[in-house]
């Protein structure tokens, strides 16, 4: 039973006073950071009102003139809410989740989880839909028949299994009725066996049930809606039939939209975009960028022009000065300077160029901005010839020509990734289309433009894949490319020469034999970020987030939807905050953020300079410790106060952690243990303690 809730008081005003996580936790923390923007379904609940906005759960208290958020990480059993319904005998709230969870969720946030029907094997639909209750018993209309829970003892009565797609249900003395698009209005008699579909009578034609725009909440004298910024707000019907707003609207802190495209760290900010243009997918959207600072959101003043605003897909921040950005979109390029709208430029004013294949006329499709040191900005300019251009530090706009970057030869299609590099004093950037995969190299300096379109890997093969995703460089240079059937790696020596030689990492097995396993073989992977110790958070379309170790062998984590906060399975980006050490994830569903264990190598370890944590370990405690400020290499050595081994290890760098598991695999007792650490040589290094309470 969870019981934990975020509240969050509101002045006299509706003012939303929030205080949200700040960019540091512990170690293995998630957040998930839902909008609460569109109310979908509205639940007065006597003193409460529950809605549901963007798929998120919150309440409103009218007494304490207070929030509660709900969702998976405290208060609930399940994620993705498909319907709710409030019970008012039982004075719980009936929810019903995608994977078929069921949660009762009484004011004070308690929750009781029902499984049962997430656990049968019921082949078909197996959505819920909606859910209508009376007395004590709430009816839940499913992909196949009705679901019947008895909300105040806490399990399921009965399930009807009528084999066809009920819309909705409701009752009257008499009968059950279950509402099908497809075969009417079925009803039958509460004395009949309900259990046999038989039972189960054609009664009438089907009608939609609409959605109301204002819920009626006869305990509070008043109807709930939406305001004209979609907040929860209370009307009044006058005697001309029209609702007047009683007092300003309320809804918790959240970003605009769940939709994200790419994330961007500077400073104590995370900035997102919310299109999706590429030729990966193509989905409109209305133009949209914003950012969290300080535990609010906003959302970035909109551009002036006549012209629609659509797909904002990256954004560059001025290399001499990050309050200077650029948003690089469907409809073309847009600056910002302090957070304030400056211009536009797109095919009307600037080089830009709208589509040559006529997809996107009237616009100039941009899905990749770079900064160089010197403060000009490069754009890439899609599906039109020439494909570069680059914005100087006086206002002025130059293009660059290049017949090995051309719409007509599809290699300037979809330019993705692209990012000046300080090592190599170069901006690298992949064409992201399927047939014609490049990989691109160029000096800024020079106009000079090096493509690669053919690729072998370590032993020969050649490599055609059809789509390049990002590419991104490793703590020691490598160059690390995203691909539909898994990661591959350009080392170091070749990112300057041919970068048609590509590794596909071998795993070796381990199993007393020379056979080995590629990397994530035939996975397609959305994007690669490397933390402080130079391991690779891999986000990808269909199966999460790994995380893999510096040296490749060993996968560390893989967060998927069914095992982590991580609100879906397809990672549209992923940007390690290197000065904290959280990763911040973009899904399809949302953004969330991991607190990783990632910490700076050290090249010296002076006493009294590691760090554990937690120390003390409380006995609620069920994570790793972890222990930081460690050099690459070190050997680690956990002892009793007797001096007797419990744990021995290699650090990978910068952090080890220990599951307070003993060599027999059993955890150890309670106590205090001796941490005991050596240099990669076998000297001598600092030590420290643990105090262990079971």
């Amino acid at each position: 039973m969870k019981h934990l809730i975020t509240k969050i008081l509101l002045t006299t005003h509706f003012s939303l006073l929030t205080i949200l996580p700040s960019f540091a936790d512990a170690i293995g923390t998630w957040h998930i950071y839902p909008s609460y923007t569109g109310i979908q379904h509205i639940e007065p609940a006597g003193d409460n009102v529950y809605a549901i906005a963007s798929g998120a759960l919150y309440s409103y208290n009218i007494k304490e003139t207070s929030l509660q958020t709900y969702d998976h990480t405290k208060t609930l059993n399940a994620k993705h809410i498909t319907c709710i319904g409030y019970n008012s005998q039982s004075r719980r709230l009936v929810i019903g989740y995608e994977d078929n969870t069921i949660d009762l969720l009484e004011a004070d946030g308690n929750t009781i989880c029902i499984g049962d029907v997430k656990k049968k094997e019921i082949g078909g639909d197996r959505n819920f839909y909606s859910i209508h209750n009376d007395g004590r018993m709430a009816y839940i209309a499913t992909g196949y028949g009705i679901i019947k829970v008895d909300t105040k003892e806490g399990y399921i009565a009965d399930s009807y299994k009528l084999d066809i797609k009920v819309d909705y249900c409701y009752t009257d003395a008499q009968y059950i009725y279950a509402a099908s698009e497809d075969k009417g209005i079925l009803r039958a008699a509460r004395s009949s066996n309900l259990l046999d579909p038989n039972s189960w009578k054609w009664h009438a034609q089907y009608t939609p049930k609409e959605k109301p725009q204002y819920t009626e909440d006869k305990h509070n004298g008043c109807y709930w809606g939406a305001d004209n910024e979609g907040k929860l707000a209370p009307f009044k019907l006058n005697d001309a039939g029209e609702y007047i707003q009683q007092q300003g609207g309320v809804a918790p802190d959240g970003p605009p939209t769940n939709d994200v495209w790419s994330l961007y760290v500077v400073g104590n900010r995370l900035y997102a975009t919310a299109g999706y243009y590429s030729y990966r997918g193509q989905v409109y959207r209305d133009g949209m960028a914003y950012f969290l600072e300080d535990g609010q959101w906003h959302t970035l003043e909109k551009p002036k022009e006549d012209y629609v605003y659509l797909c904002a897909n990256v954004m560059a921040f001025d290399s001499k000065d990050k309050s200077h950005y650029f948003v690089g979109a469907l409809s073309g390029v847009y600056e910002y300077r302090n957070d304030k709208y400056v211009r536009g430029y797109s095919c009307h004013n600037s080089p830009l160029r709208s589509s040559k294949g006529g997809m996107i006329q009237h616009h100039a499709l941009v899905t990749g901005m770079a900064f160089d040191p010197t403060g000009r900005l490069w754009v890439m300019n899609g599906w039109t010839d020439p494909a570069i251009h680059s914005f100087n530090t006086d206002g002025n706009w130059q293009t660059y020509p290049h017949d090995n970057c051309l719409y007509s030869t599809k290699r300037a299609v979809d330019e993705q990734g692209v990012y000046y590099s300080e090592r190599y004093k170069r901006i690298f950037w992949v064409n992201c289309h399927g047939g014609t995969g490049t990989i691109f190299r160029y000096n800024t300096d020079t106009d000079e433009l090096d493509d690669f379109t053919e690729f072998t890997d370590q032993d020969g093969n050649n490599i055609t894949p059809q789509i390049l995703f990002q590419p991104s460089e490793d703590l020691y240079g490598n160059m690390w490319i995203a691909t539909q059937v898994g990661p591959y790696f350009i080392k170091a020596q070749d990112v300057m020469g041919d970068m048609g030689q590509w590794v596909k990492y071998k795993v070796p097995r381990n199993d007393g034999t020379n056979f080995a396993d590629y990397l994530l073989d035939n996975i397609p992977i959305t994007r690669i970020a490397v933390d402080n110790n130079n391991r690779k958070w891999m986000g990808t379309k269909t199966t999460g987030v790994y995380l893999v170790s510096d040296d490749n062998n060993t996968q560390i984590h893989h967060f998927t939807s069914e095992n982590s906060p991580l609100p879906s399975n397809t990672v549209n980006d992923i940007y390690v905050d290197h000065a904290t050490n959280r990763i911040w994830i973009g899904t399809d569903k949302g953004i969330c953020s991991f607190q990783s264990d990632a910490t700076e190598n050290k090249d010296e370890m002076p006493d009294g300079t590691i760090g554990v944590y937690p120390n003390p370990v409380t006995p609620d405690f069920t994570g790793e410790v972890t222990i930081t400020g460690l050099t690459a290499g070190a050997q680690v050595t956990i002892t009793t106060a007797s001096g007797a081994v419990v744990h021995e290890g290699t650090c990978p760098g910068g952090s080890y952690r220990w599951n307070l598991n003993d060599k027999s695999h059993r955890r150890v007792a309670s106590g205090v243990y001796m941490v005991l650490v050596a240099y990669a040589d076998g000297s001598k290094g600092p030590t420290a303690k643990i105090a262990v309470v079971n």
